[in-house]
């Protein structure tokens, strides 16, 4: 799959996680660039415009829900599709709260590849509906 539009942004503090992710996405054809806490994805982003973030939540410096607010109140910023990842915060009330920072998906750890692959794919669909909408425009 060739995304013309930007390159998929994986967040992860966890060096093994971070990896699987990477090499797991790159498989499938996907270009993916990474960062390793919030700051990071920061800077990558606006290097490179991902097309689609995906987050750990606990991380050092800044956490996964600080990275999405600072997304979201950014009007260069606000409609990248984000997909939370986490293993500490698993409850409805923190899915519920990721949801309202403008998460498409929430997926806890340990990560399942096929529902992975299926919101990566949904939400760069929606996010293409969406461009497709509004003229092409980013």
């Amino acid at each position: 799959m060739n995304i013309a539009f930007g390159p998929i942004l994986v967040v992860e503090d966890v060096p093994n996680v971070l990896e699987l992710l990477e090499v797991t996405l790159r498989f499938k054809g996907y270009p993916v660039i990474t960062a390793r806490n919030g700051q990071e994805a920061l800077e990558q982003v606006h290097k490179e415009h991902p097309a689609l973030v995906i987050t750990d939540i606990l991380m050092p410096k800044m956490d996964g829900y600080a990275l999405a607010h600072r997304l979201r109140t950014n009007p260069q910023t606000r409609q990248i599709p984000l997909i939370f990842l986490s293993a500490t915060y698993v409850t409805p009330e923190d899915k519920q709260f990721a949801v309202s920072l403008g998460a498409v998906r929430f997926i806890e750890k340990p990560i399942d590849s096929h529902a992975m692959f299926d919101a990566v794919k949904r939400a760069l669909e929606r996010d293409e509906a969406l461009r497709s909408a509004r003229g092409g425009t980013a």
